[in-house]
């Protein structure tokens, strides 16, 4: 690689917990919405449609060969039963934060690919609550997006004790895959769990690559 450096992504440094912006509370906002558990197509419908560029970028993704179609989706509740409703907040989380922030977007595709390969290793591996590992893996890299500190992140989102434990202290079901793809991510073999199926986080991070890639294009 040319002018790359991987500690820009990566390496820790002290964060003083500053007042979150605007914009950054606005995300936070969204992220919270949209986990809360009653959350239904019409409650997210109503949380999307108040944004035209979210709207627009949604059905844009929907629309896209991708999904081969038979019909054009002409409204966010059709595309909330169309893709679902966790894709549908995966989708609306990834795309709102890339428009409210001045960070290289290297950070973001770092962001996106933890988090679904977490949610995908989730899957593998029939876990109830997929999207909480996905959760999980964006909000480990999301305070640095912000600017804040985990901690401090964490008590403006109502994340449920698992999700916490495994972010701040690594622990749980979900802190053990969220470690796992941290170690995976970084090459540091050594440290992964013995008794994981190396073959299973091999693809979910390539196929984490793709749906990040889809979803934002590839990386130049």
């Amino acid at each position: 690689f040319d002018l790359f450096q991987g500690q820009f992504l990566s390496k820790p440094r002290v964060i003083n917990e500053g007042k979150l912006s605007v914009n950054q509370t606005a995300i936070l906002k969204l992220i919270s919405e949209l986990q809360k558990p009653d959350a239904s197509p019409k409650s997210i419908e109503r949380i999307v449609q108040v944004d035209p560029v979210l709207t627009y970028k949604l059905l844009r993704i929907v629309n896209s060969a991708t999904f081969s179609l038979v019909r054009s989706m002409t409204s966010i509740a059709d595309t909330i039963v169309m893709l679902g409703l966790d894709q549908v907040k995966q989708f609306a989380i990834a795309i709102t934060m890339a428009r409210q922030s001045d960070k290289p977007m290297e950070m973001y595709r770092s962001m996106l690919i933890r988090g679904h390969m977490c949610e995908v290793i989730a899957r593998k591996n029939d876990s109830r609550n997929n999207s909480a590992y996905f959760l999980a893996g964006i909000i480990s890299v999301l305070h640095l997006l912000l600017d804040t500190t985990p901690k401090n992140l964490l008590k403006q989102l109502p994340v449920t004790d698992d999700i916490e434990a495994a972010v701040l202290d690594g622990i749980g079901s979900i802190g053990d895959v969220l470690n796992n793809c941290v170690h995976y991510e970084k090459g540091n073999w050594q440290d992964l769990g013995v008794d994981i199926d190396i073959d299973q986080y091999d693809f979910a991070y390539l196929e984490s690559i793709r749906w990040v890639n889809e979803l934002m294009g590839p990386s130049v």
